[in-house]
């Protein structure tokens, strides 16, 4: 599971529901310019940036003003804050499990974590930097994800 974060524009809004929704900008083509993460990555990520979110659904969002300033404020403090941030990469093994027909399988499950470095966070962060301004050109003045 992972985000999406999108340009949003209040001039423009739908109601569904009795709720009010801000309208998304339409991006030249959102899979080259759209930013996209994994939660982990994403939950890393906008902790850096110091972003609200909820943390049961990574959903929140901000105006361009604080989505511009939390890019300056990150790459300024990046060298001392990042490793708040990392997670390292990790494989883990189950312990042998007991199959339904009663046989002891020995062969433990396998899973791996890869983890969030710091290069991962600094592509992200220009990612996100340079999309701010693609979004902003194309009508965007907030941002949301989830």
């Amino acid at each position: 599971m992972g985000i999406q974060i999108s340009g949003t524009t209040s001039r423009v809004t739908h109601t569904f529901k009795g709720r009010t929704f801000p309208e998304f900008v339409t991006l030249p083509d959102p899979w080259e310019f759209g930013v996209h993460m994994s939660s982990a990555t994403a939950r890393s990520f906008l902790g850096l940036l110091e972003l609200p979110f909820e943390p049961e659904g990574l959903c929140g969002a901000c105006t361009l003003p604080e989505a511009r300033r939390a890019v300056m404020r990150a790459r300024a403090t990046f060298e001392r804050k990042v490793d708040n941030f990392t997670v390292k990469s990790e494989t883990f093994y189950s312990s042998p499990r007991q199959n339904n027909n009663g046989a002891i399988e020995l062969r433990p499950f396998r899973g791996h974590d890869f983890g969030v470095d710091a290069d991962r966070l600094h592509r992200q962060l220009e990612r996100f930097a340079e999309f701010i301004e693609i979004a902003a050109q194309a009508g965007a003045d907030g941002f949301s994800w989830g």
